[in-house]
């Protein structure tokens, strides 16, 4: 069963979300900016795959988080971020999951629209070919998600995010709290890197920067990430304690 949905992809309750990549290592826009900031040693990871050519058109990556959330299916819709993506290259990487997806454990999906965005492929077109090679799996719920701002529904990651930085005494923190509070447009992580703000100078002077950097967010996540394990440790462990009556 397919269904079409607009808004946030991060807000989607599948048991496995589709990040689109190119082969050489970079994830520097769109979904995977944001992949790569919400998974930091997802990315490392990929890194040192595309530099040992492990990473190519038609060959997906399941990336399965060692907390065990929502696994990432990464799927290269590019050779190279600097040239668009192609219909044949979706095309391949479709058949190769259409072969491979009983492998992954899941029972449900999210994609974006593959190589739609970035990739400058005509978003019906795209769209057209994931509905034809993705409508017969009857056993794999597809969720096809179409980014919309006017629709978009934060997700409990960025909400976390948005209370340990409002709550944190941290410096950084404090600043980029008030910087948020000003901002509307601000509905994801990439936006924080790809969104400026001016900054006055010593001299008078402003410049541009953005409202904060990639590898402080992939930062505070992390942190956030190692307080929520060691909070469901300890609940795992009180309720144990529980039932042995202790």
């Amino acid at each position: 069963m397919i269904r079409i949905l607009h808004g946030n992809i991060f807000s989607s309750k599948c048991d496995c979300i589709v990040n689109t990549v190119n082969c050489v290592g970079f994830m520097g826009r769109g979904i995977a900016l944001e992949m790569s900031i919400r998974y930091p040693e997802m990315e490392k990871t990929y890194k040192e795959m595309c530099e040992a050519n492990t990473i190519d058109i038609g060959s997906l990556w399941l990336y399965s988080p060692k907390d065990g959330s929502q696994k990432v299916l990464n799927f290269p819709t590019k050779t190279d971020y600097k040239y668009p993506s192609k219909i044949e290259y979706l095309k391949k990487g479709l058949e190769t999951f259409r072969r491979e997806y009983h492998s992954y454990g899941i029972s449900s999906i999210a994609f974006p629209v593959l190589g739609a965005q970035n990739g400058k492929i005509n978003f019906d077109v795209a769209l057209d070919l994931m509905n034809k090679c993705l409508s017969d799996l009857d056993d794999l719920d597809v969720e096809i998600y179409i980014f919309d701002s006017s629709n978009y529904k934060k997700d409990i990651l960025f909400l976390r995010f948005m209370d340990y930085v409002a709550n944190s005494p941290d410096k950084k923190c404090v600043e980029l709290a008030n910087n948020l509070s000003s901002r509307n447009d601000i509905l994801t992580f990439a936006d924080m890197t790809e969104k400026k703000i001016s900054e006055e100078q010593d001299d008078g002077s402003y410049r541009r920067k953005s409202i904060a950097t990639k590898q402080f967010l992939q930062k505070i996540i992390t942190n956030i990430n190692s307080n929520n394990k060691r909070a469901s440790d300890s609940n795992i462990q009180t309720s144990l304690f529980g039932v042995l009556g202790m």
